[in-house]
């Protein structure tokens, strides 16, 4: 006998922060039309689509599914699943990080770096520029990742462990679920950094390594939960000592 029955494909958009209202968030989520198939069912391709600038996505369930890191996965279903498509985005202007992009310049955060503009020989100089090279001939010329010719902040790792590159804290709220997100190129493709991000001290996620070549920018991303926390201090140290 050969039956008959609907394979629903659907979709909800997660919030991270749960006090921002949904029309906020700045993406659209399509995981696709429902597909309705007859048993035996072949493999069948999802088509979802996400327009604006989102963090990550994820597929729930993932059983059955193939390709389930990207948009367009493939199902094998020998029953009713409801596959869901939660897109993760943060809303640029609502960003707690006060001059995160550099552009106010060598203002609004702490480094146990010096800040040595036009010169960053030796290891543990940093300065706010817009070409990595103008300061050190062995740096390659990389453009910033925010607009392509804006500044970023540029640092020689120190031989010294456990320095802070780069520090601020901000206000946050009780109890609320936020997103910590950073944009990070090797300048040398020698030894790249190996970066230890923390909030209150407790590490934010696993060390994030800095790409092997040069001017090619890797985004660093983590939740995190504020608790009982009315404050919150993020610093980011270098863990590679390796000159």
């Amino acid at each position: 006998m050969r039956y008959c029955y609907p394979t629903l494909f659907s979709v909800f958009l997660a919030i991270l922060n749960t006090k921002t209202v949904l029309a906020q968030c700045p993406v659209a989520v399509n995981a696709g039309d429902d597909v309705y198939l007859c048993a035996p069912a072949p493999p069948t391709q999802l088509d979802a689509t996400v327009d604006g600038d989102y963090l990550n996505f994820f597929w729930t369930p993932t059983s059955g599914m193939s390709g389930s890191n990207t948009l367009n996965p493939t199902v094998t279903v020998n029953t009713t699943t409801n596959y869901v498509l939660t897109v993760r985005a943060a809303d640029l202007n609502n960003n707690l990080i006060t001059n995160g992009d550099f552009e106010s310049g060598n203002t609004d955060f702490t480094s146990d770096y010096t800040y040595n503009p036009g010169d960053l020989v030796p290891e543990g100089y940093y300065d706010v520029i817009n070409n990595p090279q103008a300061d050190h001939p062995g740096f390659a010329p990389c453009v910033d990742h925010t607009s392509g010719g804006g500044n970023m902040m540029v640092v020689n790792g120190a031989g010294v462990p456990n320095q802070n590159v780069w520090c601020q804290t901000v206000t946050v709220t009780p109890n609320t679920q936020y997103v910590f997100s950073a944009w990070v190129t090797s300048v040398v493709a020698s030894s790249p950094a190996l970066l230890q991000f923390s909030i209150n001290g407790a590490p934010l996620g696993n060390i994030f390594s800095a790409p092997g070549g040069t001017c090619n920018w890797a985004n660093f991303f983590q939740t995190w939960n504020s608790g009982g926390n009315s404050s919150a201090t993020i610093c980011i140290v270098n863990q590679n000592t390796t000159l």
